[in-house]
């Protein structure tokens, strides 16, 4: 799964304030016993409360993953993977309605593709 520098600093803060490391769990009661999903659940919905947000489920977060990395031009392989998903037609057929490009806007990335500096296009090859 990518990790964005934003969420790694996140995680670093915490296991730092956590005091947390090796091979122990990143969240839960302390470093070997997992979370309570009910208490995280809890703490969760007070958190998108105090936010004035309204509380998305896993499931969602999941979509609003793809749909980022995906509107981020993050290849259709590299998305499927971190996803899970069995193959990439699964993630295609789930998000390919999400892909940047119709076919006029196809025709000017290959155009501009071609019409390249020449110098480009040697230290591309």
């Amino acid at each position: 799964m990518p990790l964005i520098a934003t969420l790694e600093r996140i995680l670093a803060d915490h296991l730092l304030r956590t005091e947390r490391f090796g091979e122990q769990l990143v969240f839960g009661r302390d470093g070997v016993s997992p979370f309570h999903p009910g208490k995280l659940l809890h703490r969760a919905d007070q958190a998108w409360e105090q936010a004035g947000h309204k509380r998305i489920t896993l499931h969602e977060c999941r979509h609003t993953f793809a749909s980022v990395a995906i509107a981020a031009s993050v290849n259709i392989g590299t998305v499927s993977a971190a996803m899970g998903h069995s193959s990439v037609r699964v993630t295609w057929d789930r998000y390919h309605h999400l892909m940047p490009g119709t076919m006029a806007e196809a025709g000017e990335l290959i155009q501009a593709y071609i019409d390249r500096p020449e110098k480009e296009a040697r230290a591309g090859a």
